[in-house]
């Protein structure tokens, strides 16, 4: 009796240290993996001042944020003339059958409103929308008028100091398109965001670092 009892104990001690050592086996190998998108190619974006400019005003501040020169991009009550409020890059030109692609750019809030707009613009009213929540540090949400992108992913990578880089990922099928954005508030829709409010937001962009890059299917 005593010898069964012995090797019942014996071979439940085994099992024991056999859980343990899988566990801790599991958790020193385990490796997060990261996705890292393959860049083909990156679209020339124009300089500041080539920026079309409705219902807001760019202007460059004494700041730097790695090494980089900030501007404020802040409504104006000029755009009670427009009745929106944008800054665009007009006629992206980008594969003739379109492809997947990245618009990223660094931003931080300014002193009101605290989120930041983009469209991405076929023939009106055909467009897509994206509203990222600076305050809150999270996207407000996607709108999409018809199918001008698929597969829509978005991204918010905190770089310190309220600084964030916003990245809007998408299959976009067109051989152009417009790009627009600009400073918002919660009170705007996300379809909707450029529209007027009695507010006018502003946010700090850094203009260098927007950037359309094709990725690779």
């Amino acid at each position: 009796m005593k010898k069964i009892v012995l090797v019942i104990v014996l071979i439940t001690a085994f099992a024991c240290k056999e859980e343990v050592k899988k566990t801790e086996e599991g958790t020193d190998t385990y490796t997060p993996t990261e996705i890292i998108e393959e860049v083909i190619s990156e679209i020339s974006i124009p300089l500041v001042d080539q920026w079309d400019l409705k219902g807001v005003s760019i202007t460059e501040t004494d700041l730097l944020f790695n090494n980089q020169k900030v501007y404020s991009i802040s409504r104006i009550d000029e755009a009670k003339t427009f009745k929106y409020a944008i800054a665009a890059i007009n006629s992206v030109k980008i594969a003739y059958e379109g492809g997947k692609y990245k618009i990223s750019v660094i931003v931080k809030k300014g002193n009101l409103g605290g989120q930041l707009g983009i469209r991405i613009q076929g023939v009106y009213p055909i467009r897509t929308d994206v509203v990222f929540d600076l305050n809150n540090q999270n996207v407000k949400g996607i709108f999409k008028e018809e199918d001008l992108t698929y597969n829509e992913k978005t991204e918010m990578e905190d770089l310190g100091n309220g600084w964030f880089k916003c990245s809007f990922i998408a299959e976009i099928y067109t051989s152009y398109f417009r790009l627009v954005f600009g400073p918002t508030d919660e009170s705007q829709q996300v379809r909707i965001w450029e529209s007027l409010t009695d507010i006018n937001s502003d946010l700090l962009i850094i203009p260098s670092s927007m950037k359309i890059e094709e990725l690779a299917n």
